[in-house]
């Protein structure tokens, strides 16, 4: 039984520790209503959140929607078992753009949490802000991320706009994650990379 997480996400389900899965979105709600139940399962779980944000869904906004499910959020927050941030404070180096180096300290961080005793950790990042000239690079870390990922008690959700992933877009950052989660008018459709690539 250890050996899964709850996602919260009504659909998903439980998945093995280790998964780095992907959302795709087409709107704020479409955003909200898959992220704000990830880090609620996680918070009643005993576990570590990181939520990095930007646009749709901005880290007031996020406090607000987890706070009204949370209402102790705010001492969740000072105790350090959830940080969410705006995606400049995390994932930018101090000149304002995407390094290597500021993805690496990323990938310590989230290792680091793992150190801190809870019973695992989950991070989710959504990608609107990532500008066209820095998907190189960030497919690498996502590769790398994969890697940490694997082998711990972590799991990631990475979320990306439909607005702004051309179908190429897709098939390869479905490539970067077990699976995909994408709302239809039924709930939630999983998509997986062989079937992509079928």
């Amino acid at each position: 039984m250890d050996h899964e997480c709850d996602t919260g996400i009504p659909g998903v389900g439980k998945i093995p520790w280790g998964s780095h899965f992907c959302n795709f979105y087409h709107s704020e709600i479409d955003l909200a209503e898959c992220a704000v139940p990830f880090f609620k399962a996680g918070l009643d779980n005993n576990e570590m959140g990181f939520w990095i944000t930007s646009d749709p869904l901005d880290a007031r906004d996020a406090k607000r929607l987890l706070g009204k499910l949370q209402p102790d959020l705010a001492d969740r927050e000072a105790s350090g078992q959830i940080t969410i941030v705006n995606f400049a404070d995390w994932y930018l180096s101090p000149t304002g753009s995407v390094t290597a180096e500021a993805l690496r300290e990323s990938l310590e961080r989230l290792t680091a949490a793992q150190q801190r005793g809870l019973a695992g950790v989950r991070m989710s990042g959504n990608s609107f802000w990532l500008e066209r000239k820095y998907w190189s690079l960030f497919g690498e870390y996502e590769q790398k991320l994969q890697e940490v990922v694997r082998t711990s008690k972590i799991v990631v959700l990475c979320s990306y706009s439909l607005h702004r992933c051309s179908a190429r877009d897709r098939v390869e950052i479905l490539q970067h994650h077990d699976f995909a989660i994408t709302r239809g008018a039924t709930g939630w459709q999983i998509a997986r990379a062989s079937e992509a690539s079928a």
